[in-house]
């Protein structure tokens, strides 16, 4: 109901990502324009490919404008899908009145944050934009469990123990799963990257941790995109209503995949120069193959429901086509 400048906050907060995710395309087409064909600023640099990962760790005043931008690009588009994400959930998750408001509003200005933060490679105002959208995120999770909880507890929910209140959250395998990925995201993405960020200079900038940082990189990156990938694939088989055993099945395989996967990929990229690696590869590796199996039946759900809506879409124009005619 509240309006900002003629706009709903949803519609306020949906332009406000549009737009920041436009100019972050922006970003990454100009650095590719001048990388491949040097007639925005004529740099008169080699036209190269080169994985951004590859040049994180050289000195900022060493890398030319190309190369900063690719860096801010690949810094921020995952940050803004995830923050479309969240709107998702915000949308589909009865949070209060009040907060719903206040989340809305508070969201985008965490997206413009840590959006500017990003085009200008300056992690403390990365932080600051992170830390609004964590307290909105977190907010709709803990939200979401108690929504469960007293779905399915009812009248006898205020009267209900903790442990009895604990036991309903997870009696929705799906929707469980799904308010769970999003605050564990906070551990294994957005505080994991922020430890990070702090212990760049002291730490992970010394010899012994050149591949580790690199592979901190280039594995927080897909971490997020494969959480992401999850949340939307839980999103879709909770809107095509998938009941009963098949449901239980799913969100179980999910919730397993994304616990063991998140977690062995973490504590790999954050090991010491000395570490094994044997069972956080294979806690990643094992989660990999739970998410697949449960991205496959998603899939499967997600065909079988268009076949049928298809189906039931002719017969109704059918059965329009002759009454018609009649």
């Amino acid at each position: 109901g509240s309006m900002i400048y003629g706009l709903s906050i949803e519609n306020y907060a949906l332009v406000v990502l549009a737009f920041c995710i436009l100019i972050s395309a922006i970003y990454g087409g100009l650095s590719a324009i001048e990388n491949f064909t040097g007639t925005i600023w004529g740099l008169d640099r080699d036209p190269i490919g080169f994985l951004a990962e590859s040049i994180v760790r050289y000195n900022k005043f060493e890398k030319d404008v190309v190369e900063n931008m690719i860096v801010s690009h690949l810094h921020i588009q995952l940050a803004q899908s995830s923050a479309m994400v969240v709107m998702v959930g915000f949308k589909t998750t009865h949070i209060p009145p009040k907060t719903y408001k206040w989340v809305l509003v508070s969201n985008p200005i965490g997206v413009l944050i840590i959006s500017w933060g990003a085009w200008i490679l300056d992690h403390p105002i990365i932080w600051v934009g992170a830390g609004i959208l964590i307290i909105g995120t977190t907010i709709m999770g803990v939200t979401g469990l108690i929504e469960i909880a007293k779905r399915y507890l009812g009248d006898k929910y205020d009267t209900a123990s903790r442990w009895e209140k604990l036991k309903a959250m997870v009696k929705d395998p799906v929707r469980f799963t799904y308010y769970y990925v999003f605050l564990y995201a906070q551990i294994v993405v957005t505080i994991c990257g922020i430890v990070v960020g702090l212990q760049t200079v002291d730490v992970f900038r010394k010899y012994d941790y050149t591949f580790i940082e690199y592979d901190f990189n280039v594995g927080h990156w897909h971490l997020l995109a494969v959480l992401l990938a999850v949340l939307l694939m839980i999103q879709a088989v909770d809107y095509i209503h998938v009941r009963g055993k098949q449901r239980k099945i799913f969100g179980w395989l999910m919730f397993i995949g994304s616990t063991l996967a998140f977690s062995g990929a973490n504590f790999y990229m954050l090991r010491g120069p000395t570490d094994q690696t044997f069972w956080s590869l294979a806690a990643t590796y094992i989660g990999v193959y739970f998410l697949f199996t449960g991205f496959v039946q998603g899939t499967y759900h997600l065909i079988k429901t268009y076949r049928q809506d298809q189906r039931e879409l002719k017969a109704g124009i059918k059965d329009l086509q002759i009454s018609s005619v009649n």
